[in-house]
């Protein structure tokens, strides 16, 4: 019953997104503008530093800042705990990029962050359009997901696929309305900040310069995925990082399209958004 009602919905989905995926072809939406080489583009030194702040802060930061929560509030709850660390791990991710950047070049930022002002394009249109191409994003990943759990259900009878960790995370604190908000934030406007920059706007900015705009967009998309990959995760994984890769392209795409890396974050925002909505209402069912 599980499969079949599995295979009708993915049919009935992969209909629709391929209308609209179509739709946006007739519109030349996939169009993407020609490419211009600038000045003070991402250099391979930036780059190593800002991947270099976001896993040393996820990897050994992580343990001080738990120590130091502890240390502040002892009496923690298990989901309180897992709650406010993901918060500060990600607000102390942002400071040390808000940091760097005081650093760098402000035309090096300025083509990170927005390419498009000579056009001058708001930044409101630049999330209007990362918010408008979440009607083919979404859709599409709804299919994919579908599509990866009936293959399994139908040659390896796997009936049910684990939650993804951000997913079980976000249900632990549905009953508590203020881990819930921190995680919200956590998960709808400190992730998508800075994965978008990391993955975006420092690593394929920097791939674009020897590969081209196309590998730059698969690679960095390869890498954004291969990121959430966990070992506890099982078959969970091939559903994950399916749906993420194509995510990941879209993101590229739209950063490339817009010249705007604020519609890349508003579209992964808007998409993150969504499926704790999805959450809310279903409980069991999400895609984070």
């Amino acid at each position: 019953m599980t499969g079949t009602y599995h295979l009708w919905a993915m049919i009935f989905i992969g209909i629709l997104a391929l209308f609209i995926c179509a739709f946006a072809y007739q519109k030349r939406f996939f169009t993407l503008p020609a490419q211009i080489v600038r000045e003070n583009e991402v250099r391979f030194d930036q780059l190593v530093v800002i991947v270099t702040l976001y896993f040393f802060t996820i990897l050994f930061l992580s343990s001080y800042i738990y120590k130091a929560m502890n240390a502040f509030d002892p009496n923690l709850s298990q989901t309180s705990e897992v709650t406010w660390l993901n918060f500060l791990i990600f607000s102390t991710v942002l400071l040390l990029f808000m940091l760097y950047f005081c650093l760098m070049n402000k035309q090096t930022l300025r083509n990170i962050f927005k390419r498009n002002f000579p056009e001058k394009k708001s930044i409101f249109y630049d999330i209007g359009i990362g918010i408008v191409t979440l009607f083919i994003a979404y859709p599409l990943s709804q299919f994919l997901s579908l599509l990866t759990e009936v293959i399994l259900f139908y040659l390896f009878k796997v009936k049910q696929l684990p939650d993804q960790i951000a997913v079980e995370f976000l249900k632990n604190t549905l009953d508590y309305p203020l881990n819930f908000l921190l995680a919200t934030i956590s998960i709808v406007l400190f992730a998508p900040l800075i994965e978008e920059i990391v993955f975006r706007g420092f690593l394929q900015n920097f791939l674009k310069k020897y590969l081209g705009r196309g590998s730059a967009i698969y690679l960095s998309s390869f890498v954004f995925a291969a990121v959430h990959f966990r070992i506890d995760q099982q078959l969970a994984n091939i559903h994950i990082l399916i749906i993420l890769f194509i995510l990941g392209i879209l993101l590229g795409f739209v950063y490339e399209k817009q010249k705007s890396l604020f519609a890349a974050i508003s579209l992964h925002a808007s998409f993150n958004a969504i499926n704790v909505i999805n959450l809310l209402i279903f409980k069991d069912q999400s895609l984070l």
